[in-house]
């Protein structure tokens, strides 16, 4: 366990609001009082009555106080001044005697009444308690002066001993006495360190708790805390003897024992927003509310529950409907995430009928008929579901529906073929399986060709025979043997369709053992006008859930687009091709160029072709290739094809063959700088541009590309390269900076 207690108490924390474990007192509602209390008994400087009760109005006597001291002290032995009498009041009898003697005899904390008598079952007053306690951090008259009180409730306010508390009292009660002594506990004794350093009380700065009430990993206690490390790699068990009450994401200061175990937790004073997430990028989430959280560094830790992550990693993979906690920091970026769970990651079923027109299937599976519908990554309804869909739920009002179903092989199952919990297919991929289809798995022989359904974050949900369903999905041709599929995963395999390019937009499965059956969809069928905002593609409905293509050129280079970079209004002139699904709405379409996404884009190098041979049909083809974010692209040009100076930033249009059909140079756009970028926007030339969700920047001196947010750390000069002014609505597709 790495060393991270340290001892630097603040007078502040008795004020502050705080968690203890312990009893909760049934009669303490002043949270000040109550933590005062529990931190107390957790000493055990204080008990409980039977009744549960602290009795924080009960009156404190000079001998309660004087017990109080003496085991606030730490003094193992008083029992050794039990046997002797100091006052005529304190006879043997009496219940407190050997706490009076120690605390008149062995602590010199407090004395007698000018007659020779104690008088133990006075009430204290407030100036006996804080000469007391003052005396117990080892000051004397000679520090603090003879004009008794006025001179030991003054260097009571200066050590912070008063802090917070009523002081014109004449007697104290047990909930101010309470409070009085956890004062104690953080005040400087006379040696200039904290008092509770004598009892061993050390504390955690800055603790993140990950789990709370928690065995220990290795079963030795029976309740604690999870702290989270800072560098992501360790976390660290602090044990606890009762229920803390903590949640997890609280960040605070934990306070702990001589044992290492929990006393109290006082929470920080930080910003928390929770989005149940209706769309997820790599710098913003947006959640059903329409509440925006946006300039996330890849680098934010994030907790899942068992894991520790960074943003960066854990996005992509993050469903619509997902439940995220963010944890800010002063300076208002948010320090860390905690992804308390969404529908996809609970049950989930199949919807194995198609709803009748008009009526709501939820009822009948045993889903609120109100819950909000997520489709393929959008808010949908239930009228948007349809037969073979993935329901996933959890105990929210919320429904997470997928329709990304595949057919291939079942390539290997682990631990066994039986009953999987881990299935390989797509070419040697492998996705874990809910126990529904991990049954029905079972049935299948090895390399038998089945249809996969899965849920929105990728789990096997269930499986058909291809004789009930057989399923292709849209994709795009990202290299010679490669498909990234519309939801992000990406299958290899031999390519035996040589009419298909790269960049184009096909259907596909795989039956033959490493092997992409390929399908290019089909070219025509579009020419009808997209109104999103109607929800219509032409005369049919446009579905919620809609997978959107757009194509650099006709048979050109091709990217899917998320449906929130379209404008409303798409012309039939930019429509390519329209499918409807078997109830006769639009659930994907191919445009014609109409947001510039097929484009590749970054920074030119142009190798000019040549005749090979002398002859006019022997010639190599000029060598086009652009150097952006996601690596460098090659393409081919006829000699001659006209093109910008190398190193100029460029988007390239190409055929799916890989023949360029146009350069284009991009506006530059130059000062700009670091706080020119917020919330996911980038202000060029006084318009505020959304950021596509993967941006990276190049950076000058090292020639490589890293997030917004590293580079705003790198730099504060940057140029913008743009497709169209902004004036004009241009998109930000390049960005560098000087660092």
């Amino acid at each position: 366990m790495k060393q991270i207690l340290s001892l630097v108490l603040a007078l502040a924390l008795c004020a502050a609001p705080c968690l203890p474990a312990g009893a909760v007192f049934s009669d303490t509602p002043d949270p000040d009082v109550h933590a005062a209390a529990a931190l107390l008994q957790n000493l055990g400087v204080v008990a409980g009555y039977n009744d549960g009760g602290f009795h924080p109005g009960d009156t404190l006597t000079r001998a309660q106080f004087c017990k109080m001291a003496i085991l606030l002290s730490g003094l193992d032995d008083v029992a050794s001044h039990t046997g002797y009498t100091i006052f005529p009041d304190v006879k043997a009898e009496h219940w407190a005697r050997g706490y009076v003697n120690a605390a008149v005899r062995a602590q010199k904390i407090i004395a007698g009444f000018p007659d020779g008598t104690f008088r133990p079952d006075v009430p204290v007053s407030f100036p006996q308690a804080v000469t007391i306690l003052v005396r117990l951090l080892g000051y004397g008259d000679e520090d603090v002066g003879l004009d008794w009180p006025r001179s030991y409730l003054d260097k009571a306010a200066l050590l912070g001993l008063t802090q917070g508390l009523p002081t014109g009292r004449a007697e104290i009660d047990r909930g101010l006495g309470a409070r009085l002594f956890c004062n104690a506990l953080f005040a400087s004794d006379k040696d200039g360190r904290p008092f509770g350093e004598r009892l061993g009380l050390t504390e955690i700065k800055d603790a993140v708790v990950l789990k709370a009430d928690t065995p220990a990993p290795d079963g030795s206690a029976a309740l604690g805390l999870l702290l989270l490390e800072s560098d992501l790699s360790t976390s660290v068990f602090v044990p606890a003897r009762a229920a803390t009450g903590l949640t997890a994401g609280a960040k605070g200061t934990l306070l702990v024992d001589k044992d290492k175990y929990f006393l109290r937790f006082t929470p920080a004073q930080q910003r928390v927003t929770t989005l149940t997430a209706q769309r997820i990028t790599a710098l913003a989430v947006t959640g059903t509310d329409g509440e925006t959280v946006s300039g996330l560094a890849s680098g934010t830790p994030v907790y899942n529950g068992e894991t520790l992550t960074t943003w960066g990693e854990t996005w992509v993979d993050l469903p619509v409907g997902a439940r995220l906690r963010f944890f800010f920091a002063a300076s208002g970026a948010a320090s860390y995430i905690f992804w308390d769970g969404a529908p996809s990651q609970t049950s989930a079923l199949v919807l194995s009928f198609e709803p009748p027109a008009g009526q709501n299937p939820l009822p009948s599976l045993g889903l609120p008929a109100d819950a909000a519908i997520y489709k393929n990554g959008a808010a949908a309804s239930w009228a948007d579901l349809r037969r073979w869909d993935v329901l996933t739920y959890g105990d929210g009002a919320a429904v997470t529906a997928s329709n990304f179903r595949i057919t291939a092989l079942y390539e290997g199952g682990a631990p066994n073929l039986e009953s999987p919990e881990t299935v390989t297919t797509l070419g040697g991929q492998r996705f874990s399986v809910l126990p529904e289809a991990s049954v029905k798995l079972g049935a299948y022989a090895l390399n038998a060709p089945v249809t996969f359904l899965f849920s929105s974050d990728h789990r096997v949900a269930d499986v058909q025979p291809v004789s009930a369903l057989n399923a292709r999905q849209p994709g795009v041709m990202t290299g010679a043997s490669a498909v990234t599929l519309w939801n992000g995963v990406a299958i290899e395999g031999r390519n035996t369709n040589e009419s298909v390019g790269l960049g184009e937009i096909v259907e596909v499965n795989m039956t033959i053992p490493g092997t992409l059956s390929l399908a290019p969809l089909s070219q025509t069928g579009g020419a009808v006008p997209v109104r999103r905002a109607a929800g219509t593609a032409g005369e049919a409905p446009l579905a919620a859930h809609a997978l959107f293509f757009d194509r650099c050129a006709p048979r050109g280079i091709a990217a899917a687009t998320p449906a929130d970079r379209l404008p409303e209004n798409i012309p039939a002139s930019d429509v390519l091709y329209v499918r409807r699904d078997a109830a006769g709405r639009a659930d994907l379409v191919v445009l014609n160029n109409v947001t510039g996404d097929g484009l590749a884009y970054g920074f030119l190098t142009y190798t000019e072709g040549h005749n090979a041979s002398g002859l006019d049909d022997a010639y190599v083809p000029s060598v086009v290739e652009v150097n952006g974010p996601g690596g460098t692209r090659r393409f081919t040009a006829p000699v001659g094809f006209p093109h910008p100076t190398g190193g100029t930033p460029v988007g390239v249009a190409a055929r799916a063959g890989g023949d360029v059909t146009e350069i284009r140079p991009l506006t530059r756009v130059k000062e700009i700088h670091r706080a020119d970028f917020s919330d996911g926007r980038l202000l060029v030339s006084g318009v505020s541009l959304p950021l596509p969700d993967n941006m990276k920047v190049y950076i000058q001196s090292t020639k490589s590309y890293v997030t917004v947010q590293e580079a705003r750390v790198l730099s504060n000069d940057f140029e913008a390269y743009l497709d169209a002014p902004a004036a004009a609505g241009g998109r930000v597709r390049l960005l560098t900076a000087r660092a």
